[in-house]
């Protein structure tokens, strides 16, 4: 049977009705698809925290109270640190832009003394050297 044949076939067939209760089941089931859809939209900011409660901090709250309380210890440490931070100058006195680079120059020099005078990069190239070989076994070849 070749499908041309298959198709006059199906084609002389008559047509039956789509029963009625399948129309009202399957609009139904549609609708109340929708319905649900459109009440997700609905949902109040106390139903969301909950369920971001559930999903993230419940499973795990000895972490979570770990990590704010290292969050609490650093912010009290930066807060402690940056009211130290303000020096206190007395209203007459302020130094001179003359003493700050002398100063900057003093430092600079004690660095140098300590760490020693910097290398310039054509003093000591890097050599590029091809990578040796591990074995120096010679592997057969056979020509055919």
């Amino acid at each position: 049977m070749s499908t041309n044949d298959f198709e006059k076939r199906l084609q002389q067939q008559p047509l039956r009705p789509i029963p009625s209760h399948w129309r009202d089941e399957i609009l139904g089931a549609a609708s109340g698809e929708c319905a649900a859809r459109a009440n997700l939209g609905d949902r109040k900011l106390s139903s969301v925290l909950i369920l971001l409660w559930r999903e993230l901090i419940h499973p795990c709250p000895v972490a979570w109270s770990g990590m704010v309380g290292l969050w609490l210890m650093l912010w009290a440490v930066n807060a402690h640190l940056r009211s130290g931070d303000e020096p206190e100058l007395n209203s007459g006195q302020t130094a001179s832009e003359s003493q700050r680079i002398q100063s900057f120059k003093e430092a600079r020099g004690v660095l140098v003394e300590l760490t020693g005078p910097l290398e310039e990069p054509g003093d000591n190239p890097a050599r590029h050297t091809r990578p040796k070989p591990h074995t120096q076994l010679a592997t057969p070849t056979r020509n055919c």
